[in-house]
C-alpha cells in the first residue's frame, strides 16, 4: 500500500518517493483517508489522544522593561516571558496546559498579566502598557496521560502500512514530552528512517540544577 501522490487545491499532483506528514496529532486524521488509516496501525488509537490548550500573551510597552532575552517564572500566572525585540519593549509571555484560561475574561485577564510584569521587573513599573493581544491556542500540544508513551506512533511506516508515509509531530515517538525541540526531534527521525541513517545531533548536557534533582541521560 503506497501513497501515489498529493493533489493541491489547483489540482496539481505532486508526486515523490516518500512523503513525511509533519502536523499534530488531530490533523492528521484530516489527511488520511479513513480507507488507508484503517490499514495502518500508527493511525488506530490517534483518538485517544487528549489535547491541551497552550495561551500567548503580547505586551507593547512604551520602554524597555526586558533587559535579558527570557526569564522563567517562579509563580505565576504566567510561566515564561520572552523579549521579542532588540530593545525589551515587545514582550510574549506563555502559560502551558491553560485549561483554566480557555473561557476567561480576556481583558481580565490582561490585567492579571500587566501586574504580574510589573511586579517582577524593576523597569515596567513606571511603563505605559500600550498594547495587549492574548492568544489562546485551544489543540496546541497533547496531554501527556498515563500510558500516552505505548501509544504513539512511529515515524516510520510499520509492516503492512502506508509503506512511503512518513510522520514528524511532537506526538511520535521522540523519547520527549509536548515540546518544540520534541517537534524537531521528529523530523530528524523522519529524515533517518527515510535516508537509513541517522541525522539526529547531539543532545545537550544536563546541568545544575537538573543534576541536583537527580536527572541522568
Amino acid at each position: 500500500m503506497r501513497i501515489a501522490g498529493i493533489e493541491l487545491q489547483t489540482g496539481e499532483v505532486l508526486t515523490a518517493d516518500a512523503y513525511v506528514l509533519a502536523t499534530n496529532h488531530h490533523a492528521v486524521q484530516r489527511w488520511i483517508p479513513p480507507e488507508l488509516a484503517a490499514r495502518d496501525p500508527r493511525f488506530a488509537q490517534l483518538d485517544r489522544f487528549e489535547s491541551v490548550p497552550i495561551l500567548g500573551v503580547h505586551l507593547w510597552f512604551d520602554r524597555p522593561v526586558l533587559r535579558e532575552s527570557h526569564a522563567a517564572f517562579m509563580s505565576g500566572p504566567l510561566q515564561w516571558i520572552f523579549r521579542k525585540d532588540a530593545d525589551g519593549k515587545s514582550l510574549h509571555g506563555v502559560i502551558s496546559a491553560a485549561r483554566q484560561w480557555v473561557d476567561r475574561d480576556k481583558q481580565e485577564m490582561l490585567k492579571l498579566f500587566e501586574q504580574q510584569v510589573r511586579a517582577t521587573f524593576a523597569e515596567a513599573r513606571d511603563a505605559v502598557l500600550e498594547r495587549g493581544v492574548i492568544v489562546i491556542e485551544k489543540r496546541a500540544t497533547f496531554s501527556p496521560t498515563p500510558g500516552i508513551d505505548r501509544i504513539r506512533p512511529a515515524q516510520a511506516p510499520p509492516a503492512g502500512g502506508i509503506e512511503n508515509l512518513y510522520l514528524a509531530g511532537d506526538y511520535t515517538q521522540t523519547n520527549w514530552p509536548a515540546t518544540m525541540e520534541g517537534a524537531v526531534r521528529s523530523g530528524y527521525l523522519a529524515a533517518g528512517a527515510i535516508a537509513g541513517r541517522s541525522f539526529m545531533v547531539d543532545e545537550l548536557p544536563i546541568e545544575w540544577p537538573a543534576r541536583f534533582l537527580g536527572y541522568r541521560r
